[in-house]
């Protein structure tokens, strides 16, 4: 079971260092994903880019609208996920894209980070 926000923070804050990525704990979420051992890559680099790629999906499991076309507040947590470590905005400048107050913003992220934490919880069981 994966016990820290603080991991989850940190792998998506370097989500473009693949060399960081590669040696980062939680690397081994992302490699047990793969069908069998011998395809797993031996490169650390290599582990850096798929975890970067689960990352992602994972952030991109966030976007999904609800079934009455409404957007759920998952639609929130990913685009901030998105804005803020896919593409590298700012903070301020996520928080004027969405409209949303930074109080809200910073409440959003932390939530959005801590689904993170569940996602990846849930790779691993």
């Amino acid at each position: 079971m994966l016990d820290s926000y603080a991991l989850v923070e940190s792998a998506l804050e370097h989500l473009w260092d693949h060399a960081y990525l590669g040696r980062h704990p939680l690397v081994g979420v992302a490699m047990r994903r793969m069908p069998t051992e011998s395809s797993r890559p031996t490169s650390f680099l290599a582990r850096g880019r798929i975890f970067s790629q689960f990352m992602q999906e994972c952030i991109g499991e966030l976007r999904m609208p609800e079934p009455n076309g409404h957007l759920s507040r998952e639609k929130y947590y990913h685009d901030i996920l998105f804005y803020c470590y896919v593409r590298g905005e700012t903070n301020g400048a996520v928080a004027e894209r969405l409209d949303i107050s930074p109080r809200t913003f910073y409440r959003y992220r932390r939530q959005a980070i801590e689904a993170m934490v569940q996602l990846l919880e849930d790779s691993t069981g």
